[in-house]
């Protein structure tokens, strides 16, 4: 029995854990993911997903292009937040529930929830969840 190389078994199986956990966390619980459209986070899909008992979230990615970043927080049935879309980058911000999403001053309304299409820069959410 080898005990140095069970333990490098063990330390690279739990690494391997926490990386998958973390992932999840950031694509699919903040909603920060790579777009299908680029390589390297130059596309951009941002996708919040709140849970029963999670109030807020913050991901942060830096990019070849410059800080990807989301953080949402959710109270009385309002998810409000903040995106940021790297220069030289686009972004989709998908959602399902009615809500409003503001860029560059410009407000955009859904009844039923869709995809915006974003340019670099700094947009604002606030959207009606159950």
């Amino acid at each position: 029995m080898d005990f140095r190389r069970d333990a490098v078994r063990l330390f690279i199986a739990e690494r391997i854990r926490r990386q998958a956990i973390g992932e999840w966390l950031v694509h699919s619980v903040a909603g920060l993911a790579p777009g299908p459209d680029a390589p390297a986070f130059r596309h951009v899909v941002f996708r919040p997903q709140p849970c029963q008992g999670l109030t807020s979230a913050l991901a942060t990615l830096e990019t070849p292009y410059g800080r990807a970043e989301i953080s949402w927080k959710h109270e009385k049935g309002i998810l409000e937040g903040e995106l940021v879309i790297p220069p030289n980058a686009f972004a989709d911000f998908e959602f399902l529930s009615p809500g409003s999403l503001v860029q560059d001053g410009t407000s955009h309304a859904s009844k039923i929830g869709g995809t915006f299409r974003l340019s670099p820069g700094i947009s604002s959410f606030r959207l009606r969840v159950p």
